[in-house]
């Protein structure tokens, strides 16, 4: 295998840097409307078994790769050359020049892969150590610096996440929703618990975030203009 890889289909595998490629879970299974796929999610709930044998990375790794990601690009690429540890590239082909000049799209999409890779990090006993941009941040776009590192370690302490079990169930819905049908209130309970209790919001004006801002407002209108 090689690290040149043409994608086929949807959601079906993550090139690793020098050679190789990790397949999602399930990859070729295909599920319209709202139908759970019970067969085709068989692989996700058997590489979560005990003693499966299996590199933890590439169990987390299968389940992150389910992220949404603008216009499904999945520009992610892998290196694994270091044991426990993960360093995540983006895929500079993958870029959408003319819709996100400035990588936005792309780098939220990154964003979604990390939370899924650390849920499921959590989910099979493992702390991950998350360090964006290692080596700098990639400014004003995306270029061949690694966007995140991970490093893994057993806890057998650590706290799994609740959102874990709707990450087989996402997927895009056309049917119209009842907006009259109210949410369990259990369910909400449990997507409170998984927000970070330390989690703090707020605003800054120092220079740089407003020129960032500004950069943003014009990347709106871009985007805006690309899609009327």
């Amino acid at each position: 295998m090689t690290d040149k890889i043409e994608k086929s289909g949807r959601r079906s595998f993550l090139k690793i840097l020098g050679g190789g490629v990790i397949l999602a879970a399930g990859a070729g299974g295909v599920f319209v409307g709202t139908r759970t796929p019970t067969k085709a999610l068989e692989p996700w709930e058997l590489a979560l078994e005990p003693n499966a044998g299996v590199d933890p990375r590439h169990i987390i790794l299968s389940h992150a790769i389910l992220a949404p990601n603008p216009h499904n690009r999945q520009p992610w690429v892998v290196d694994l050359e270091t044991e426990n540890e993960i360093t995540l590239y983006c895929d500079l082909d993958k870029r959408l020049p003319h819709t996100d000049p400035y990588d936005r799209q792309i780098t939220i999409g990154f964003g979604c892969f990390l939370e899924l890779a650390i849920m499921t990090a959590k989910e099979i006993g493992m702390k991950a150590e998350l360090q964006l941009f290692p080596e700098g941040e990639n400014f004003p776009r995306l270029d061949k610096k690694p966007v995140a590192h991970i490093k893994l370690s057993k806890d057998e302490n650590v706290k799994r996440d609740p959102l874990f079990a709707q990450i087989l169930e996402r997927r895009s819905n056309k049917e119209v929703f009842d907006t009259t049908k109210t949410v369990q209130e259990m369910d909400a309970l449990n997507i409170l618990s998984a927000v970070d209790a330390n989690l703090e919001t707020g605003s800054v004006m120092k220079r740089d975030r407003i020129e960032k801002n500004e950069r943003s407002y014009k990347t709106s209108r871009v985007e805006r203009n690309a899609h009327p």
